[in-house]
């Protein structure tokens, strides 16, 4: 059967998003009535875990997992570690079935040079410079091994490799080569199934063996994980993405990305290769950016011709019911198939959780329409409520992201 994926850059994600312990906030109702003290971090675990199950997946990719500072290709660690292995175990609870697995999350670049700061919604991107080896960033995806098996295309070593940062100690990498290989060390020692020593990629080289930047050498690479379908044999190649916070810049690294799996990469008559995650080009505007896709045999699902809907939420400060959606639509998936397949743009959703249709059971929502019949400042107080959208957007809530479901 077709495969689902759920990509979302769920900002900032460490265990903070779910694990208990978080800031208690009261939940009132429609008349401003104290109902209940609620953990907040308990209800964007909700929200995650009802994203998962209303887009059915097989495959779920989490954007911008934090990790601490370390080698590119090296596992991560600190909270979003933690997050990242316990929410393998929430969405296995969540679904009731153990064969839910995660690829363990590498670090995907020494440092970070520059990083977006989301503390307004003028529409203009703002940016902190990061210390050298201060900051790395990983990719979650975890998937469903009833659906897809876990094939690399890298492999956990054997041996060590001694890469280092300044006053870092040598820290072991994924490599391209099979080689002799080994489990990998706890805390990642069973995120996988036993004896799947496979790892994703997160280098590029083109045919001088020369490595290949997205755009820059501080950027983050991409995370290329392979699946095999079950029944089918189709491969699946998903080149998850979080692209540098600048379109030009962007769009060189997306440019870069294509190219590759154009010129360097022989792609299998049953295969289909995603690119799929934050792209950080607002398709509703620059498409231009998007040009080289198709020169590279990719069809970009999302783009200013195909739908006027942005992927992106306004900060809850900002947010009101009748204006809660930032214009700028910067997540995306571009497809590519062998020669075997199509696709069809129409099973894209981007999953904006606004609305009576949209909210979930689990909290005591109050429906937008009757949001919508107060006076304010009532009603911007309610809409920003934390069983209402406080949850969805950023401070304090899930993300300025939406996700992006995919049946293919």
């Amino acid at each position: 059967m077709p495969t689902n994926l759920l990509v979302w850059n769920i900002q900032n994600f460490t265990s903070n998003k779910f694990m208990p312990g978080g800031e208690l906030v009261p939940v009132r109702d429609i008349n401003g009535r104290f109902v209940a003290a609620v953990d907040y971090n308990n209800i964007r675990k909700n929200y995650i875990l009802n994203n998962i199950a209303r887009s059915n997946a097989h495959v779920v990719v989490v954007i911008e997992t934090i990790s601490g500072r370390g080698v590119k290709g090296s596992l991560i660690q600190s909270a979003g570690s933690v997050g990242a292995r316990g929410l393998l175990a929430q969405i296995r609870t969540a679904t009731n079935n153990a064969n839910w697995w995660l690829v363990p999350p590498l670090k995907l670049v020494d440092a970070l040079q520059v990083q977006e700061i989301e503390d307004d919604d003028s529409g203009e991107l703002n940016f902190m410079i990061q210390a050298e080896g201060a900051y790395t960033e990983g990719i979650s995806v975890f998937y469903n091994s009833q659906q897809l098996t876990f094939n690399g295309p890298y492999y956990w070593p054997a041996s060590t490799r001694p890469n280092t940062l300044p006053n870092d100690n040598p820290q072991k990498v994924a490599v391209a080569l099979a080689g002799p290989t080994e489990n990998y060390p706890a805390p990642w020692n069973n995120v996988l199934p036993a004896g799947n020593h496979r790892a994703g990629q997160y280098q590029y080289f083109d045919n001088n063996q020369a490595e290949i930047l997205f755009p820059a050498v501080g950027s983050r690479r991409p995370f290329f994980t392979q699946f095999v379908e079950a029944g089918t044999g189709r491969i699946i190649s998903l080149v998850s993405v979080h692209f540098p916070p600048n379109g030009a810049s962007a769009g060189a690294a997306l440019t870069s990305l294509s190219g590759y799996f154009r010129h360097h990469y022989a792609i299998s008559p049953n295969e289909v290769i995603l690119i799929a995650g934050d792209y950080n080009i607002d398709y509703l505007t620059d498409g231009i950016y998007l040009r080289h896709l198709d020169e590279d045999r990719f069809v970009p699902l999302l783009t200013g011709a195909r739908t006027r809907m942005p992927t992106m939420y306004k900060r809850r400060g900002n947010a009101t019911a009748t204006d809660y959606l930032k214009p700028a639509g910067l997540d995306n998936i571009a497809v590519r198939y062998g020669s075997l397949g199509a696709v069809n743009p129409t099973t894209l959703q981007i999953l904006n959780r606004v609305g009576p249709a949209q909210n979930f059971e689990g909290l005591t929502f109050i429906p937008l329409e009757e949001i919508l019949k107060l006076p304010d400042p009532a009603q911007t107080d309610c809409f920003r409520s934390p069983q209402n959208y406080g949850y969805l957007g950023p401070a304090p809530g899930t993300s300025d992201h939406m996700g992006l479901a995919l049946n293919f």
